[in-house]
């Protein structure tokens, strides 16, 4: 947990010196980067109350259902050149 934490400080960190530099050179597109970071926070919280609410084993199953879909489309894409 301990290790946890010091990775999300640093994560954190990181992703404001990002900012702050694409900010500085006049490179960020905040009509785009809002809308994501709102529903990045969104996601988050909705999907840490569905887990809570659900459990692991509904999680576990989601994640493979995302992760085949995604591997179809994927495999897909590449054999459609």
């Amino acid at each position: 947990v301990n290790a946890t934490a010091i990775t999300k400080v640093f994560n954190l960190a990181s992703n404001i010196a990002s900012f702050v530099t694409f900010a500085l050179a006049d490179s960020v597109l905040f009509g785009i980067g809002v809308p994501i970071a709102l529903c990045n926070l969104a996601g988050g919280y909705f999907g840490s109350m569905l887990a809570i609410r659900k459990g692991q084993q509904f999680i576990k199953a989601f994640l493979l259902i995302v992760f085949g879909l995604l591997f179809v489309t994927l495999t897909r894409n590449i054999l459609k050149g």
